[in-house]
């Protein structure tokens, strides 16, 4: 048996393309599942995974494939109709929030260059007081924005939805929440000038 760093490749076929892909010996059904998942768009709720006759993809996701008696060089034959990620208008409505989210960003990113500088004093103070103010307004303004995205983000149903999309809202739900932090961070730092 193969030592737990070991790494052997099985060959996966799907939809008439063979491909190969190594992988660690000691990978469960269940991440084998994902990578299948990310490489052929096929759900992994969807998928049969076939091992010389037989549905892997009713063993415990827990169990290796060394468990299900794949070894170096098989073929794993992938049944399942894969969801097209352009089509899939879950996936379009989460890829148009973060598109949008990019953009709130960016205004962040400007509004944090405007504030460093006024910290570090290339303002007068009489026009840092005056900044000041018109900063709080955009920095409040952007906060609600990802605020927004945040909500309708949690509005959209993933249900039956890939593994793939689930994981990319998350993504997108993390990103947006680090911004928040961020702006959170320049509020404090905004109150300390011009004051």
């Amino acid at each position: 048996m193969d030592s737990p760093d070991s790494s052997f490749s099985v060959i996966i076929q799907h939809m008439g393309k063979k491909e190969s892909v190594a992988l660690p010996a000691n990978i469960t059904l269940g991440d084998f599942q994902r990578t299948v998942e990310d490489m052929t768009h096929v759900p992994v709720a969807t998928q049969k995974v076939v091992h010389k006759g037989r549905d892997l993809a009713r063993n415990d996701s827990d169990v290796t494939l060394q468990d299900c008696r794949v070894k170096n060089k098989d073929i794993v034959m992938i049944l399942g109709l894969p969801v097209d990620p352009v089509n899939d208008e879950t996936l379009a409505a989460i890829a148009a929030l973060e598109t949008q989210s990019e953009a709130v960003i960016t205004r962040l990113d400007d509004i944090q260059k405007d504030l460093d500088g006024a910290r570090k004093g290339f303002l007068p103070a009489r026009m840092a007081a005056e900044v000041r103010p018109k900063l709080e307004k955009r920095l409040l303004t952007v906060s609600e924005e990802l605020m927004r995205l945040l909500e309708r983000l949690d509005s959209i149903s993933v249900g039956q939805s890939s593994e793939s999309t689930r994981r990319k809202r998350k993504a997108v739900v993390t990103a947006i929440n680090a911004q928040m932090d961020r702006a959170d961070k320049l509020k404090e730092k905004l109150a300390e000038i011009g004051s």
